[in-house]
């Protein structure tokens, strides 16, 4: 082989070697895979609110880590005080405002083994409404008893501006999924009060994308119904103090007005039957107002234990009842 050739020949293993040790640096240079198998982050909370904590777990157990490097990452700024730490806690920004949160694994003769997750907080608000009886001027909100009807309305916040019709809610009673399954626009639910204490009423929101954005749940607590009496004044109606046994009448006679709380009853003897007794013995109501009793002094003092029981209608009745003293002289 002529020197010329030699040099030919040289030229081009140089250039071979050259191309070849560039394509090696062209693919270490190459973003990390995402989203390994067997990677996975896990947030806690799941739905962490604005401008709060959340902890991101690595979940990596079906792999050997053995002696792995790892490395956490936030809108690729590597978080140097999660170094070889398997959760990493940031904070959160604004309401909707997304945070990319990423993991690499390295191990010894192997590429990293990456995933990532976006972090965007949210705020589901999930409200119950019982619709069970409670007086006009009760500034609280109706409790559900044994077999009420209810209303549960789930309202996402992410910042989007977005129609709360334009995400899809997929609810569940304790294991149990209602409707078959997720259903596009139906953050309000419609169901009854079950017999056993301490369910639990869930909703896990989607948006367009399919993503899982939000949701929350809210135990599900029967309470029991109450009596309780007040006064019906002719000019300034029924009173919102409670009368206190034993009550004292101070003119000729007096209204008194049962106010059950909590039951599944309107005030209406279609719905439920109202019996008062005095001295255990039954006296008759208007039957508008079966709740109410008139009641009027007879002689110059005495005594009366007034008693007013109410039973519903329902195929399972609810039932209450309560009595106090009245005094006159």
């Amino acid at each position: 082989m002529s020197m010329k050739q030699s040099w030919r020949f040289l030229g081009h293993s140089v250039l071979l070697f050259l191309f070849f040790g560039l394509g090696i640096s062209f693919l270490h240079a190459q973003s990390l895979p995402t989203n390994a198998a067997g990677v996975n982050l896990i947030p806690n909370p799941q739905f962490p609110a604005p401008h709060s904590l959340v902890e991101i777990s690595l979940d990596a157990y079906s792999l050997e880590t053995t002696g792995a490097y790892i490395r956490w990452y936030t809108n690729d700024v590597a978080q140097s005080h999660c170094r070889n730490e398997r959760s990493c806690t940031i904070t959160t920004g604004a309401l909707g405002e997304e945070v990319v949160v990423q993991v690499a694994l390295t191990r010894a003769g192997s590429l990293p083994l990456t995933s990532s997750i976006i972090i965007a907080p949210t705020v589901t608000d999930l409200i119950l409404e019982a619709k069970t009886y409670v007086p006009l001027f009760y500034k609280g909100r109706a409790l559900p008893s044994t077999d009420s009807a209810l209303r549960a309305i789930a309202i996402i916040h992410d910042g989007s501006g977005a129609s709360q019709k334009s995400y899809t809610y997929k609810w569940s009673q304790g294991s149990s999924v209602l409707f078959g399954g997720p259903v596009n626009g139906k953050n309000v639910l419609d169901f009854t009060m079950p017999h056993y204490d301490n369910g639990l009423l869930s909703v896990e929101i989607f948006n367009a994308k399919g993503t899982l954005v939000g949701g929350g749940d809210i135990s599900l607590i029967t309470v029991s119904p109450e009596l309780h009496f007040y006064e019906q004044n002719p000019l300034r109606g029924l009173s919102q103090r409670e009368l206190v046994s034993p009550f004292s009448l101070l003119g000729e006679e007096t209204t008194i007005s049962g106010e059950p709380y909590y039951m599944n009853t309107a005030l209406s003897s279609n719905d439920a039957d109202f019996t008062w007794k005095i001295n255990n013995v039954p006296a008759s109501s208007d039957l508008s107002f079966p709740n109410a009793i008139t009641l009027r002094r007879v002689g110059e003092s005495g005594t009366a234990e007034i008693d007013l029981r109410i039973v519903t209608k329902q195929r399972i009745p609810q039932f209450v009842e309560k009595a106090f003293k009245l005094f006159f002289d």
